[in-house]
C-alpha cells in the first residue's frame, strides 16, 4: 500500500515521504515510512470503507487492499475485484498519509490498533 500512496501522492506530499531505518539488536534492517502511520482496528470492513469514502471526498491520496486481491494468479485478483461491487468488497486494509495536514475524521467505531 505504502507504494501506491507514493505513485498517487502530489508533489508537496511525496517530498515529506520517507524511510526510517530501523535495525534490531542482530542488525537486521527494518524499513518502515517516516511519516508515523495510523494503524486502525475495525469491526467490520465497513468501517474501513467509511474512511476510504472519507480520503477520497477530501481529495487525499490513499491506498486500500481487500479480500478479492488474494490467493490466484494476479490476473484472476484484479478480474475478481473488477467483477465485485465496491459495497461487496471485504477491505483488509487502507492507507493515507497526510503530512502537514490534520486527518480526516475517521468514524468513533475505529478504533487505534496495536
Amino acid at each position: 500500500m505504502t507504494a501506491t500512496l507514493a505513485a498517487r501522492a502530489d508533489d508537496q506530499t511525496r517530498r515529506h515521504m520517507s524511510f526510517a531505518g530501523y535495525t534490531d539488536a542482530d542488525a537486521n534492517a527494518h524499513p518502515v515510512p517516516a511519516l508515523s502511520p495510523v494503524v486502525l482496528s475495525a469491526r467490520n470492513a465497513s468501517q474501513l470503507r467509511t474512511a476510504r469514502l472519507d480520503a477520497i471526498r477530501a481529495g487525499l491520496p490513499h491506498a486500500d487492499f481487500t479480500e478479492t486481491m488474494t490467493q490466484d494468479t494476479f490476473a484472476e485478483q484484479m478480474a475478481r475485484t473488477q467483477a465485485t461491487r465496491e459495497q461487496d468488497l471485504d477491505h483488509w486494509g487502507w492507507a493515507c498519509p497526510v503530512p502537514g495536514r490534520p486527518l480526516i475524521r475517521l468514524p468513533a467505531s475505529l478504533a487505534l490498533g496495536p
